[in-house]
């Protein structure tokens, strides 16, 4: 049997001007909004149920967002009115319902037509629904009514029988034109299951008047009675269609996401792939990567806070705001890493640390030291160290420039002496050396110690050697490495603290444990001996100088232990090598009160190098 002419079926599918209990009678305005109840169901079965919309009394906006969940089904079913609702979106402002297939079929062997024509619906304008223009499939806005028509207008070829036809509306892309749905008895009806199988997307919005209006200027709502966008983190959306009617939407950075509920819209295209699906879980990979983001900004956050709160603590415990006020350069340690280059130009190391050479951002050239030495109770008298350091102003000492105190252990910047240490000069590279400019170092040394030992606050400082006495590109002395120095009060004779080496620490000291000036003057002598031999202090195997030194003195072979490069064989330098070396012996004196102080060493050295200046015959040149 073939499809002909004299077939013609009509059905209507009413929009928005009659009234069916499928969405229930009209129901009064709205009382004045409130906040949202709570208490109330959120879901049903695996529907969210999200406020305006609400099952119970008083868990809804008003009458018209009640909604019904059947528990007797499996799973249960979110109903409004008696339409079975599939899920809501607050975002969107649309509810998805699911409506029965609309269909005729003719029985040709008992002449009865079988019909279901059960899903026409009426939404009331008094209704938050009207069917959506943009989701459903060829639906203009406003609608009023549907008509659906088959008709065969001749001239065309027959078709194999089919004893069924449908009408539906649905929202785009649900339906896929199949040949086989029209071939046979009731093929798409079975395809499609029983029940209400056809989804449909309804636009809702709380339909009493448009946004309120905003005051000029500061864009606070104005919100009359009635009014449902009550939260400081939402704003009103003014409905599209229909009758007035407005919605809300959450403001920016308050919206959340079920990344599974969107996956499941009309749109889910879209979701599916913004929102990838893995092992049975939906995985939001735009909120995944940023949620990435943040928590690793979190993570350097805090590290960083907790560095800065390490670098406070630190300088607090030793003394920066002391030496603030001091009017103490404060280095912070990113700006020592970067003087240094990374403190990557090592200068100098020993027991005590190390130093760095480095530039600042003016380009003067520092030191930069860094001990390893740490004493809790040195630590207490450190700002009082630096302040006086600071203060101290010689030509033969080495110029405090600032300091760090956000290390462990605070680091010291010093003005950089470009040819090392005197111990470098003498030991390292034999450097020519002629007796004048050994002299001259002597007695500026003995200078700059001398005024160490003068302050009102005398400063010791309790490691002198030739390692620790710099030496510029002129040759000029400058005593360094107060690191291991101890302040001293002028009623203070002692102090029981000292760090040095032991090849030139006070023998008296490490017998009592008192240092004192005289004990900087015995180092002083040890050094005045490596000038003249340019011998270690400890050399050989494991000989020692100022030991050989003084029984030579008092075997009369001093002069065999001199430097030959200034002794020569020259009687006038073999003279004031020897007055050199007994004023060494002087210091070495085990007696302390038989040591002189370093200003007499330093007045018998300048003596020294007046005779010899005069053997010279260069008298108009003696110091005055």
């Amino acid at each position: 049997m073939t499809l002909r002419q004299t077939l013609l079926l009509l059905l209507v599918f009413h929009a928005s001007l009659a009234t069916t209990a499928e969405f229930g009678e009209p129901f009064p305005p709205p009382a004045p909004a409130s906040p949202e109840p709570k208490n109330c169901p959120a879901k049903c079965g695996e529907i969210d149920i999200p406020y305006p919309f609400g099952v119970g009394a008083g868990c809804s906006l008003s009458g018209r967002f009640v909604l019904t969940c059947n528990e007797m089904t499996s799973p249960p079913t979110l109903l409004t009115g008696t339409v079975k609702v599939a899920s809501i979106t607050l975002e969107t402002a649309q509810m998805v319902v699911n409506t029965y297939l609309t269909y005729s079929c003719d029985v040709p062997t008992s002449n009865t037509t079988i019909n279901h024509t059960s899903t026409d619906m009426a939404l009331n304008v008094v209704t938050p629904f009207l069917l959506s223009p943009s989701e459903n499939a060829s639906l203009t806005p406003n609608l009023t009514q549907v008509s659906v028509e088959w008709e065969n207008r001749g001239g065309r070829s027959p078709v194999a029988e089919n004893l069924c036809q449908y009408a539906f509306v649905a929202t785009k892309g649900w339906y896929s034109f199949r040949k086989n749905d029209l071939i046979g008895n009731m093929t798409f009806a079975n395809r499609l299951g029983s029940g209400p199988v056809v989804p449909v997307v309804l636009d809702w919005a709380v339909r009493d008047g448009t946004c309120p209006p905003t005051l000029e200027g500061n864009g606070k709502e104005i919100v009359p009675n009635g009014a449902a966008c009550v939260s400081s983190e939402s704003y009103c959306v003014n409905a599209s269609h229909g009758a007035p009617g407005y919605f809300c939407n959450c403001s920016k950075g308050y919206t959340d996401i079920d990344e599974c509920a969107l996956r499941r819209s009309p749109n889910s295209t879209m979701y599916k792939n913004i929102y990838p699906c893995r092992g049975g879980t939906c995985h939001d990979t735009e909120g995944t990567i940023g949620a990435i983001a943040l928590l690793f900004v979190l993570v350097i956050f805090l590290h960083m806070e907790r560095e800065n709160r390490k670098l406070r603590d630190r300088f607090n415990r030793n003394g920066g705001s002391f030496l603030k006020s001091a009017g103490i350069e404060i280095f912070t340690k990113d700006k020592l890493g970067r003087i240094t280059n990374k403190y990557s130009c090592i200068i100098g190391k020993g027991a005590f640390g190390k130093v760095y050479k480095g530039t600042t951002d003016t380009g003067v050239i520092v030191a930069v030291k860094r001990s390893i030495i740490v004493n809790e109770d040195r630590q207490k008298d450190f700002a009082n160290e630096i302040t006086v350091q600071s203060k101290i102003s010689h030509p033969n000492l080495v110029r405090l420039v600032g300091c760090c105190l956000e290390t462990e252990v605070p680091m010291l910047v010093y003005e950089f002496v470009p040819r090392g240490s005197l111990q470098d000069v003498l030991h390292g590279n034999n450097h020519p050396l002629p007796l004048e400019t050994r002299l001259d170092i002597a007695i500026s040394s003995s200078e700059g110690l001398d005024y160490m030992h003068l302050q009102s606050q005398m400063v010791l400082h309790g490691d002198v050697k030739s390692g620790n006495i710099l030496i510029d590109d002129s040759f000029t002395p400058k005593v360094s490495d107060f690191g291991t120095s101890r302040l001293m009060c002028i009623d203070k004779d002692h102090t029981n603290w000292v760090v040095g080496d032991s090849s030139y620490i006070d023998p008296v000291y490490m017998k009592t444990g008192l240092l004192t000036a005289k004990s900087d003057v015995y180092s002083f002598g040890i050094v005045l001996l490596e000038l003249v031999t340019r011998k270690k202090a400890r050399y050989g195997e494991k000989r020692s100088l100022p030991m050989d030194y003084v029984k030579a003195s008092k075997d009369g072979t001093a002069r065999q232990l001199f430097d030959e490069e200034v002794s020569s064989n020259v009687e006038e330098n073999m003279e004031c090598l020897e007055d050199v070396g007994k004023i060494a012996v002087q210091c070495l004196e085990e007696d302390v009160n038989n040591r002189p102080t370093m200003g007499e060493v330093r007045k018998e050295l300048e003596k020294c190098k007046t005779q010899w200046l005069r053997s010279q015959g260069r008298a108009n040149e003696v110091i005055p």
